[in-house]
């Protein structure tokens, strides 16, 4: 099959009119356009972008699961509505609640990712907690935080060796550096996360093997000019650091400083969307918890922030209108998080001997479809 005339983001940041063929589940070459119109099964994607499949990073939910109380099957229609909008890989992300519910998310994440999901591949689990600071929790429940203990992370780990991908911890908290210590030494990634720790704290924590920030700017302390706290941190040293792109969670003006401090390899774009989003404005649970959805805008009763209702390729669109440069916002998208979990020789760009995961975009950058190893997934 060949996917004619679009316009390829290639694997040097460029748009350029190109065609690319795909075998199986991979792309094995990539040219000119051809002088003859398509045939066969070719796909004409003329006045269209075609870029890496989108992968996001850390996502509770989508389109009525959550990934806490989600079986095998229900992952599965997670993965394949992440697909038709846009996704095409995914890291299960669990909240703060008892061990045996994390244990059992994690569990239904091993079966559904070793038997491989239906649309968008499952890449792992992200554990965003129970290892943070009840002073920023957020929407977290604060009963169930724990303090950080490896011999509790091991225990989630050992469910499934490799599966577990990133971990949350905040880094002032007792405990904090031997459980870093223990996620560097499985290939685990620890990211600074729900935490009230000073620039110092923080800093200590990267030396300590701390590699990246869970969704930056939101549930840590602010940067101030005589105490820059994580942000400074993030800044000053060679980390990740997660956004979310709704405009709503970080203003638009924070998200451009953020870009021009940081620089896009430093950046990956992340959903954080919960199990109701797309599913428009109304009242939810979530693990037990109210939530009310107005105008776009997840809450708690108290009015805390809980989450997000909008897909990544929402955030990618909405980082775009803010200023940020198209092509620099695809690979916070793409090769970004693909690098983070180890599998950008195979994911995460335009080149042959990849995988043929793609995303398709209008020239509005609304999702027109996606690929998943070459099976395509058409934007509902």
């Amino acid at each position: 099959m060949w996917l004619r005339n679009g316009f390829v983001f290639t694997a040097n940041h460029v748009f350029q009119k190109l065609d690319v063929r795909i075998e199986k589940d991979c792309m094995i070459q990539i040219g000119l356009p051809a002088s003859s119109s398509p045939v066969g099964d070719d796909v004409d994607l003329t006045g269209l972008f075609l870029i890496p499949g989108l992968i996001d990073l850390h996502i509770h939910g989508f389109g009525g699961i959550n990934v806490m109380t989600a079986d095998e099957t229900a992952l599965n229609r997670m993965s394949l509505a992440l697909a038709k909008a846009g996704v095409t890989s995914f890291v299960a992300t669990t909240t703060t609640l008892a061990p045996p519910n994390i244990k059992r998310a994690l569990h239904e994440i091993s079966l559904a990712k070793r038997h491989g999901p239906t649309g968008a591949r499952i890449q792992g689990a992200y554990l965003e907690g129970p290892f943070i600071s009840p002073a920023k929790k957020g929407a977290m429940q604060e009963g169930y935080i724990l303090q950080p203990d490896p011999a509790v992370l091991q225990d989630f780990l050992d469910i499934d060796p490799g599966l577990v991908k990133i971990v949350a911890v905040a880094p002032e908290c007792p405990g904090a550096p031997a459980l870093i210590r223990c996620c560097t030494e499985q290939g685990v990634v620890a990211s600074i996360a729900h935490t009230a720790a000073s620039y110092e704290q923080a800093e200590a924590a990267i030396r300590q093997g701390a590699s990246q920030l869970t969704h930056l700017f939101n549930a840590m302390p602010g940067l101030h000019h005589r105490d820059p706290g994580p942000i400074g941190a993030a800044i000053d040293n060679p980390v990740t650091a997660e956004l979310i792109c709704d405009g709503r969670h970080i203003h638009p003006s924070v998200l451009r400083a953020a870009y021009k401090m940081l620089g896009c390899k430093k950046i990956v774009m992340i959903s954080d969307a919960i199990p109701f989003a797309g599913l428009g404005d109304g009242e939810y649970e979530m693990d037990g918890v109210k939530t009310i959805v107005r105008d776009g805008l997840s809450r708690l009763e108290d009015g805390t922030i809980n989450g997000n209702v909008h897909s990544l390729a929402d955030g990618l669109k909405s980082a775009v209108s803010f200023g940020i440069p198209l092509e620099d916002a695809i690979q916070m998208a793409t090769i970004n998080p693909a690098r983070i979990l180890g599998v950008d020789s195979v994911l995460g760009s335009v080149a042959p001997g990849k995988k043929a995961d793609l995303t398709v975009l209008n020239q509005d950058l609304s999702v027109r479809s996606a690929y998943v190893g070459g099976r395509c997934f058409p934007r509902l």
